[in-house]
């Protein structure tokens, strides 16, 4: 197996980002941490992967990658996230 650089593992996230797959034709997905690990050619997953590849997709491909917990890894666009709604001053 070898150990893909974090480019190179988000061209291939963006790439499944880009296909038809579970009913759409695009778009934001999620995946198990196991695949995540395995399609990153690692062995275990160090928080500084997830980070550097994270930084990787949102530069080259506008994208985020998100965290759920210990279980999945999930890719969405960056403009979905960023247009989410926003708390008021008075509740920060």
């Amino acid at each position: 197996m070898d150990v893909l650089p974090a480019d190179e593992v988000a061209e291939k996230l963006a790439d499944l980002h880009s296909k038809a797959f579970g009913g759409k034709t695009r778009g934001r997905f999620s995946m198990p941490r196991e695949d995540f690990r395995e399609l990153s050619g690692r062995q275990r997953l160090d928080p500084v992967v997830i980070t550097d590849v994270n930084a990787a997709l949102f530069q080259n491909h506008n994208l985020a990658l998100v965290e759920c917990g210990k279980t999945a890894i999930g890719v969405i666009d960056a403009g979905k996230v960023i247009a989410w709604r926003k708390p008021p001053k008075k509740f920060l």
